[in-house]
């Protein structure tokens, strides 16, 4: 699953320079084990040469809905 949030401003320096660019932000909820595949595919198509990747680990929540992520996050064949 992923959320998206248009209409932030960053503001950054990127080779010596302030830059003040419209983005949009990503959430996106996937279990572990998809990470490193999740993160090889952001830096294959982002347009950035450093695109930003957090991870923050779910440590509570709704229980039901964490489970669902999991599931939801499992390879399928069709993904292969």
């Amino acid at each position: 699953m992923v959320n998206r949030v248009p209409g932030l401003q960053s503001s950054y320096v990127w080779s010596g320079q302030l830059q003040n660019e419209s983005e949009i932000l990503l959430m996106i909820q996937n279990n572990r084990a998809r990470i490193p595949e999740l993160e090889a595919r952001l830096k294959a198509l982002h347009p950035y040469e450093l695109p930003e990747l957090l991870i923050f680990p779910a440590t509570g929540g709704n229980e039901r809905y964490l489970e669902w992520v999991d599931r939801a996050s499992q390879r399928r064949k069709n993904d292969e």
